[in-house]
């Protein structure tokens, strides 16, 4: 018999192996889009080339890329809002050390309070990374 920890385990595995596409506009030329927005310039590309890959592989072809190109569309400076995820990612992790390594309630409530804080930073960036690829599969 298969232990139900095994058996969902196994399920988030399959889950997770999933690819979707759902940012893909096929082309009536063969020649297909997709625009991606992401916190990360190189997230953003990478998430539109795992896509377009996924959606060659769905009619079980390859996927080759004609043109990608990665921009910036943030209404704040670009310097300003990669300062501004910095510290979102540093305030998170300072509060989770706080949390996890202080032996005392308050430094504990400082970790809970820093770390609420640098998720409602995070919450306010934009993602301002705008990749956009053209591909055919075959």
């Amino acid at each position: 018999m298969i232990k139900p920890a095994l058996l969902v385990a196994a399920s988030l595995l399959l889950t997770a192996c999933v690819s979707t596409y759902d940012d893909v506009r096929p082309g009536r030329d063969g020649i297909h889009q997709i625009t991606v927005y992401d916190r990360d310039q190189q997230e953003s590309m990478r998430n539109a080339l795992n896509q377009s890959r996924a959606y060659c592989r769905s009619l079980q072809q390859s996927m080759f890329v004609i043109s990608e190109e990665t921009r910036y569309q943030g209404t704040l400076p670009q310097a300003e809002f990669e300062r501004q995820k910095a510290l979102a990612n540093a305030a998170s992790q300072a509060g989770d050390r706080l949390q996890t390594q202080s032996s005392s309630q308050g430094a504990n409530d400082v970790g809970r309070l820093l770390s609420g804080v640098a998720g409602s930073l995070d919450d306010s960036l934009q993602e301002p990374y705008e990749a956009k690829l053209q591909f055919e599969c075959q």
